[in-house]
């Protein structure tokens, strides 16, 4: 009996010192969850300072077109946002993308204006030259040290998910998921906005449009999961309407 007792004792010490050792474990993680919270909040506002600063350079800067700067950019970096958490991206990713994407077309700065604001289609000649912004943004960035997925979504958001995009014609998911994401949200502003060589499409037009290209043009999967939104975006277009 003496002994039972003894373990007893014994297992009843050893459980409590395990809940003391739990305990202390929890708060440690927890600790150093608001810790990495804290580093990912404040990197998040650095590089919301950086977006900033650049974006009220190019404002300043009179030969770029309405598409690269105002609610346009607005309006892709509200919508990519969305469109990264419904994909359940971690959470410094996200907000990468929410921070980065209204840099897509900086590389317009070295298009000539009579390409960026023609009224009507470009040859084949000026679509050569505009396809040109895409390396000369990610080279911009590449050359600030920019995050990488910066410089994909400047590089790759012309990309096609069938291959036939430009300028590295890379498909499917060899294509970065942020440059996906930031494409299906500028195609749907482009649609849904006037612009000098078309009107504005409804929404309703816009969607069937993108469905047509589903399997072509972009990732299947997230465009399902943008259209499902579809509440949440005319939304954001409502509240950052031109």
């Amino acid at each position: 009996d003496g002994d039972f007792l003894y373990l007893k004792v014994r297992n009843a010490i050893e459980f409590y010192n395990q809940k003391i050792q739990m305990k202390k474990l929890n708060i440690q993680i927890v600790q150093e969850n608001e810790h990495l919270e804290e580093i990912v909040e404040e990197r998040t506002k650095r590089l919301q300072d950086v977006t900033n600063a650049i974006l009220n350079v190019l404002e300043k800067a009179t030969s770029i077109s309405d598409e690269v700067t105002g609610n346009h950019i607005q309006r892709v970096s509200a919508y990519s946002e969305l469109l990264a958490k419904e994909a359940l991206l971690p959470h410094e990713i996200i907000s990468e993308i929410k921070a980065y994407s209204p840099l897509h077309d900086i590389g317009k700065i070295g298009i000539s204006e009579s390409i960026l604001k023609k009224p009507g289609p470009l040859t084949t000649e000026e679509f050569e030259k505009m396809k040109e912004h895409v390396n000369i943004g990610s080279e911009l960035l590449r050359e600030a040290k920019l995050p990488e997925i910066a410089v994909n979504i400047i590089k790759y958001h012309h990309e096609k998910w069938n291959g036939k995009g430009y300028c590295e014609g890379l498909s499917k998911n060899d294509i970065p998921i942020e440059a996906r994401i930031v494409s299906i949200a500028d195609v749907f502003d482009a649609l849904t906005t006037e612009r000098p060589y078309k009107k504005a499409f409804s929404i309703e037009e816009a969607i069937r449009i993108m469905k047509e290209e589903m399997y072509d043009s972009f990732d299947p999967q997230l465009l399902e999961l943008f259209l499902c939104d579809i509440e949440k975006i005319q939304k954001i277009k409502e509240k950052l309407e031109d």
